[in-house]
């Protein structure tokens, strides 16, 4: 039931648990689909191949029940064929390289 009510709060469908949690913080874990399709960040397209690696990086993101909120986000990372280069897939509330949501950036401005 908390789970849910987290995911409703966050509107964010794939969160799958909570990893840790204080009286003045809490770490939750979001797992994306396994099968949803690579975006590429360079180029804007779907990719099927040339998975490369993982990190799971953590972004903060709004109070919840007047505790900060981290998300441990999994972004995979694929080699690009055509310029061999290494881009990250898109998330669309979290930008590239940032370390809060997009909702927390709109909330503090």
């Amino acid at each position: 039931m908390r789970i849910y009510n987290i995911r409703k709060a966050l509107n964010i469908p794939e969160i799958t648990g909570i990893l840790s949690e204080t009286d003045k913080e809490m770490h939750i874990k979001p797992q994306p689909y396994k099968r949803k399709r690579f975006v590429c960040s360079g180029c804007g397209q779907v990719h099927k191949i040339g998975y490369h690696e993982w990190e799971e990086p953590a972004a903060e993101d709004l109070l919840i029940f007047e505790k900060r909120v981290y998300l441990h986000v999994i972004k995979r990372k694929y080699k690009y064929s055509v310029d061999n280069r290494i881009y990250i897939g898109e998330i669309s509330w979290l930008k590239k390289w940032a370390r809060v949501t997009r909702r927390f950036v709109e909330k503090v401005n």
